[in-house]
């Protein structure tokens, strides 16, 4: 599932193709050409790092480092180990999120082969999602989900923007949003996104910005202190929401 790690890697600059594919397109790259670059480059890094490349495989709630990472464009397939013992199934679709020098990527393949417990070989991916400056994966559902807030004796509803382990952006009418921003320090929060619930111990407010017309307000909220039953699940509903 969706592990936090920080990004980093070593100080060798990209290649002038993938820093064209990051700079073009600001959260997906679907161009093929662009996608082996980014491939290419986190073979690169890899190699020479390590940075973190992890994978997250479904109804596990951790990520495993991946140790070899090897695309071929010629066959459209990449070469991966991993350092655990895991048993794959044919056609499995797997998640993998890379970070180097402040960037993080993640995009999802399909199990080609598996060669033996700990190696195997996936399908080229067609998308990738992208981000700049984050230490845990952002998902942006394809459809509305109603959020709900609960703070002591306070209750508010919006809709969910994004979500991550570490925090959401979410809509809010304006009078709940400064509610929340008058609040102060925001502990012990119920949250409902959709039918995936679960608590956080310390919320802060990241970011405001009110819509044209003014009735509604964006949030950005960062969170701290969520339970590991909790983290599980807001993982299986990231990996479910990226399709």
């Amino acid at each position: 599932m969706f592990n936090v790690f920080k990004v980093w890697g070593n100080a060798e600059k990209d290649p002038p193709e993938a820093a064209k594919a990051w700079q073009e397109h600001e959260n997906l790259i679907q161009n093929p050409q662009q996608i082996v670059a980014i491939l290419n480059l986190i073979n690169l890094h890899l190699r020479d790092g390590p940075i973190p490349l992890r994978l997250m495989i479904r109804d596990m709630d951790h990520g495993e480092l991946v140790t070899t990472f090897r695309p071929d464009a010629n066959k459209a397939v990449i070469r991966c180990r991993i350092e655990i013992e895991h048993h794959f199934e044919p056609d499995e679709e797997l998640t993998f999120i890379a970070g180097w020098e402040g960037k993080l990527i993640a995009f999802s393949a399909f199990i080609i082969q598996s060669h033996t417990i700990r190696e195997f070989t996936v399908s080229w991916p067609q998308v990738m999602v992208k981000s700049i400056g984050r230490d845990t994966y952002r998902v942006h559902p394809h459809f509305e989900l109603p959020l709900s807030i609960e703070l002591a004796n306070v209750h508010m509803s919006g809709h969910l923007i994004d979500l991550s382990e570490g925090g959401m952006a979410c809509h809010l009418s304006t009078a709940d949003a400064q509610s929340l921003i008058n609040a102060g320090q925001l502990v012990n929060a119920n949250i409902r996104v959709g039918p995936l619930q679960f608590r956080v111990a310390l919320m802060t407010i990241c970011s405001e910005v009110r819509t044209h017309h003014g009735n509604y307000t964006r949030l950005g909220i960062s969170f701290k202190g969520i339970s590991n039953n909790d983290l599980v699940c807001i993982r299986r509903s990231l990996l479910g929401w990226q399709h």
